[in-house]
């Protein structure tokens, strides 16, 4: 009766791994998305990043869920913030690095007051800031901003990262003011053509570069889809920032924010219909300037982007083979708040659903938080899924390994529930922990 038990409190949560395909079905489309990633002449797939200011910490939040699903991104394109997130990853840095980087990084030291008849402010040491960490990000090395950022930034002569540089191709945009024209950024220094693409008009100096005057490039374009197909992607997902805007207006930067949004929205419209596969984070309700919810952002995106995973994958091979996998379109189920690391209370066994749906929504660290309060005796067969599975999403192999010895002798869990795992692990490439996995369940069934 007890083995009946976990694995109908398993299942019912476990929606967001298909709705109705089961845990074996799950490995089987894994294994033919492995095949299709690793095959010579598969689709290529780009990424378009729209702007939307603080919003755009969004990007990594969605970028982290993508990889967690095994999907590959070949190219990418952005705009505004969406430059600055993908010139950072197409370094091919780990994107816990980044996300470490733009949560603690001290936003108000990037720029300096510059009463001047074109902006209130000059982004010169943001430029800086942005080629710094390009170099040390490239290098594999994270250095974090201390307190004498600026000046460091300004003093610090690494020479500029160029475009031919990044580990992944990359290109973003600006808006030239005199001739109203879209430029294109795909050579020379990147961090000159990020701190363009970023200058919102009014507020931040625009950059003169070759007798233009450049601006944020969402003036015309903020959703890059079309530029990303430029660039050779075959399949593009598009991560818009901007579906989901408040209308609230209670400051200067709300009113040039909306103004750009208006001025570019009927391009916008169009490059939406061009994506392959649109993601939007419900990040509505932070402003333009509200970076100390880059938090909430990230975590939005991680959601957004692990809801539409497998969506992704069954659009993907419903081009190339006859028959697709079976699409999730199960309603979403209501996730936790945000919580800081104390506020969930007495650790019990009763936070084991609480986990899942945070596991299940993408949010792998987080589960794992939930988790690792809990105490021993407290912690079950269902805690030890959750802590495997998480641990596999987040590429973390021996850990995840150890965490998978203590399920091999849980007689209580169906075959099902395993090849979940083996699933996820073929998804990230944990092909050796895979391989143990499945050979368990044979095994079982012997």
């Amino acid at each position: 009766m007890r083995g009946k038990i976990i694995v109908l409190c398993l299942t019912s949560f476990l929606f967001p791994l298909s709705a109705f395909a089961t845990g074996k079905e799950n490995y089987d489309r894994a294994i033919l998305w492995r095949n299709f990633v690793e095959s010579d002449t598969r689709l290529k797939i780009g990424v378009a990043l729209g702007g939307g200011g603080a919003r755009g910490m969004a990007h990594v939040g969605v970028l982290r869920s993508l990889e967690a699903a095994g999907i590959p991104i070949d190219m990418m394109a952005g705009t505004s913030i969406g430059s600055f997130v993908g010139a950072l990853y197409c370094t091919g840095a780990p994107i816990d690095d980044i996300e470490k980087l733009a949560l603690q990084t001290n936003w108000s030291n990037l720029i300096e007051l510059k009463m001047s008849r074109i902006g209130f402010f000059s982004t010169r040491r943001l430029e800086r800031f942005i080629n710094f960490h390009l170099s040390f990000l490239q290098r594999d090395i994270l250095r974090l901003p201390s307190k004498r950022a600026a000046e460091e930034y300004l003093e610090s002569d690494l020479g500029d990262l160029h475009f031919k540089d990044l580990k992944i191709p990359f290109a973003c945009l600006a808006a030239d003011l005199y001739s109203g024209s879209l430029i294109i950024f795909d050579s020379g220094p990147v961090a000159q053509a990020v701190r363009a693409s970023c200058s919102i008009p009014g507020l931040f100096e625009p950059i003169t570069l070759d007798d233009r005057v450049l601006v944020d490039g969402g003036v015309l374009l903020n959703l890059p889809v079309s530029l990303c197909k430029n660039l050779g992607a075959e399949y593009v997902i598009a991560i818009d920032l901007e579906s989901d805007t408040s209308s609230s207006i209670t400051g200067l930067v709300d009113v040039l924010a909306q103004i750009i949004k208006i001025q570019g929205n009927s391009i916008t419209a169009g490059e939406r219909e061009l994506a392959d596969h649109l993601i939007q984070p419900a990040v509505g309700r932070i402003k333009t300037t509200d970076l100390n919810r880059a938090n909430e952002a990230v975590r939005e995106g991680e959601i957004a982007g692990a809801r539409q995973a497998n969506a992704i994958k069954d659009d993907i091979l419903g081009r190339l083979y006859a028959t697709a996998a079976q699409r999730d379109t199960s309603p979403g189920v209501h996730i936790p708040p945000l919580q800081s690391s104390t506020s969930y209370g007495e650790a019990r066994a009763d936070l084991i659903p609480t986990a899942m749906a945070t596991l299940n929504a993408g949010l792998n660290q987080e589960a794992l938080q939930i988790i690792s309060r809990m105490p021993a005796r407290s912690r079950n067969e269902e805690s030890v899924f959750i802590e495997t599975l998480a641990l596999i999403r987040l590429r973390r192999g021996d850990e995840a390994s150890t965490a998978f010895s203590r399920l091999e002798t849980a007689q209580a869990f169906e075959a099902d529930l395993y090849w979940t795992l083996a699933a996820a692990a073929i998804d990230v490439k944990l092909d050796t922990l895979a391989d143990s996995i499945v050979a368990h369940i044979a095994e079982r069934e012997r």
